[in-house]
Order: structure tokens, then C-alpha cells, then sequence
């Protein structure tokens, strides 16, 4: 069995607008190759952690954020 490092590594990350908390200590491992979806109801924060993901917005805070290349 092979250890497949995640592409994505997010701990405890946390984002707020203003005084509303947006994100609330979400960890979340994607590995290379991998279909994710983001599926939940308007307002749950889907494009708020897509913009973290791709680095258009800083957390608050976060424990761990790493992105893996190759």
C-alpha cells in the first residue's frame, strides 16, 4: 500500500468578515487526483474556502495550511 501525501491540507481554519464568522475550524485533506464537491445550501461558506483554497483570501486563523506539489 502506497502513502498518498494530500494535495491540500487545511487545519482549523478559520475566516471572518468583519465580526461574522464565516469559517469555523474546517480541516479538510484533498489528494492529487481526487473529485471533491462542494455541495451545502446558499451561504455555508462553499466560496469562501474555494477563495482560501486558491489563495484570493487570508483565514483569520489557521493551524495548518500546506499545499503539496508533485
Amino acid at each position: 500500500m502506497t502513502d498518498i501525501k494530500p494535495k491540500f491540507d487545511i487545519e482549523k481554519l478559520n475566516l471572518h468578515y468583519g465580526a461574522f464568522h464565516a469559517l469555523k475550524d474546517i480541516n479538510m485533506q484533498i489528494s492529487a487526483h481526487e473529485i471533491t464537491a462542494f455541495i451545502g445550501p446558499s451561504g455555508c461558506g462553499k466560496t469562501a474556502t474555494l477563495l482560501h483554497l486558491i489563495s484570493i483570501t487570508r483565514p483569520t486563523s489557521s493551524s495548518r495550511r500546506t499545499w503539496a506539489t508533485r
